[in-house]
């Protein structure tokens, strides 16, 4: 899965009754090749599988970040080294507490010592590193990530650095032509200040080329923005939703 397809949480008055389920770590920071790879209606999934979705551009945490830079060991892709690995899969699901609370970290900082450098995502899972989940992620929700990935495992998430490494889809991408790759729908773009792998440098520059006309906001938070600021997201969200055009979309 590229970019963000689902909004991890519902609005505020629907999580007691109907429980969300959650966007699969597999996307985290995944640096997508084409615009159009983080770009869908938005779409809330609960639980029960009911599905509800805005037909609208929603853009959240894109990246642009290379597979050349992460087979190089760039800073600020230096996990791929790792996840590229064919076995790695392996040692993350012998340790997957370690490895969801890495993804998931207390401190959006832990991805600058832990995450972006070269390997050292690979050091803190042989370590077994288990520091606790984040504040703003519930028992609960962590059971959920937990529970989901244990019964899928990671080797086909993980294949996905791999393949994309490849330039895999090379390609296909190469018949896409430049006029589709405009975005041309209402978009919104969420930032987050403290994101250290899809920057809001990174997103800005994307949403300058494929989709300038979006409305951007940044949040002083993490990757994971709907869950670590989930209000204050979903406020966005509301305001922008309401100020579109009532016809036409």
């Amino acid at each position: 899965m590229d970019g963000i397809s689902s909004i991890n949480r519902l609005l505020p008055a629907n999580i007691a009754s109907n429980p969300p389920s959650f966007l699969p770590p597999c996307a985290l920071a995944a640096p997508v090749g084409l615009p159009n790879n983080g770009v869908c209606s938005p779409t809330t999934t609960s639980r029960s599988g009911s599905t509800t979705s805005t037909p609208c551009s929603l853009l959240t945490s894109l990246c642009t970040a290379s597979p050349t830079s992460a087979s190089t060991g760039d800073d600020q892709v230096g996990y791929w080294k790792h996840f590229v690995q064919e076995d790695a899969y392996k040692l993350c699901e012998q340790n997957i507490d370690s490895f969801l609370q890495l993804l998931y970290p207390a401190k959006p900082e832990v991805w600058l010592e832990w995450f972006t450098p070269s390997w050292k995502s690979k050091e803190w899972v042989e370590a077994n590193r288990t520091p606790g989940r984040p504040t703003w992620l519930s028992e609960e929700e962590y059971n959920v990530l937990r529970e989901t990935l244990v019964r899928s495992g990671l080797k086909s998430p993980l294949t996905y650095y791999r393949a994309f490494s490849a330039d895999s889809n090379v390609e296909e991408d190469k018949k896409i032509s430049q006029e589709a790759l405009q975005i041309r729908k209402p978009a919104l773009f969420i930032a987050t200040s403290k994101d250290y792998v899809c920057t809001p440098r990174d997103g800005r520059t994307n949403m300058a080329k494929f989709a300038p006309h979006a409305k951007i906001v940044e949040l002083n938070v993490g990757h994971w923005a709907q869950m670590e600021a989930t209000e204050q997201f979903n406020r966005v969200l509301e305001d922008w939703i309401q100020s579109l055009p009532s016809s036409g979309y």
